[in-house]
């Protein structure tokens, strides 16, 4: 009885939900992990998030569905909790933050990003041919530094990639968009959606354009996808990725 009266842990902060109709669709920002949960499974995910322990959380559920036992609600209970946290979805201790190393990286891409900006004039600096070079040395970057190998990396650093204080060329967001397109053709190895938006919100961002990298996810067939956005509306993808993607986190 004590088991079922203590604190049985909560919804971690990296965690994102998108509710559809038939239960959710869950990103762990901090693992890259994507997965489904039934309707059953929400109910008693936004239970932990309300901080209930397993017997309350039993005692809502037998009332509310009359088919089981109150004894075998609570073992699904149990067995479902403790799925969620072998997959690392509940926080039970300070979780490790990873943002220093990215911050001293950022800093100094900036102050590279600067003299560049003191170097070159504004024409050549939105001209197309420029852009493709720095599209393609960012896709660069990113391998370089195994983003694709952590998604908590590549979340973090383009959070915190500020956008350039600069009045912004007129077309420069299509510009970037197809100076990405001619970077993933000649660069060696396929570009996934998560590389290619990460990158063009970068470069978007050093141009002086307030652009957002968005991650979404379709729940049948379960798959996750990524584009970017500048004042709300995808500039990589068409315009109705908003009837087959929800979206979970803007960064």
């Amino acid at each position: 009885m004590k088991q079922e009266t203590e604190f049985i842990g909560s919804p971690s902060d990296s965690v994102r939900e998108i509710a559809t109709k038939d239960g959710a669709a869950l990103l762990d920002i901090r693992q890259g992990l994507c997965l489904s949960m039934t309707s059953v499974g929400v109910s008693i995910w936004r239970r932990l998030k309300a901080h209930q322990t397993l017997a309350q959380i039993s005692d809502e559920l037998a009332a509310e569905f009359q088919g089981g036992t109150r004894q075998q609600i609570c073992r699904d209970v149990s067995e479902f909790v403790s799925e969620l946290r072998r997959k690392g979805l509940l926080s039970t201790t300070e979780e490790m933050r990873q943002t220093e190393p990215y911050g001293a990286l950022i800093a100094l891409l900036q102050r590279r990003e600067q003299r560049a900006r003191t170097a070159l004039t504004e024409t050549i600096t939105s001209s197309l041919k420029f852009l493709v070079w720095k599209a393609f040395f960012g896709l660069l970057a990113y391998d370089c530094l195994r983003f694709g190998r952590k998604f908590s990396r590549i979340h973090t650093f383009v959070q915190q990639w500020p956008t350039t204080q600069r009045s912004v060329p007129t077309g420069i967001a299509d510009q970037a968009s197809r100076a990405m397109d001619y970077a993933c053709v000649w660069y060696p190895k396929r570009v996934l959606c998560l590389q290619r938006s990460a990158v063009l919100t970068c470069l978007l961002r050093t141009c002086g354009v307030p652009a957002q990298m968005v991650i979404g996810a379709q729940k049948f067939p379960f798959v996750a996808h990524a584009w970017t956005e500048v004042d709300g509306k995808p500039i990589n993808e068409t315009v109705d990725v908003y009837a087959t993607y929800f979206v979970w986190e803007r960064c």
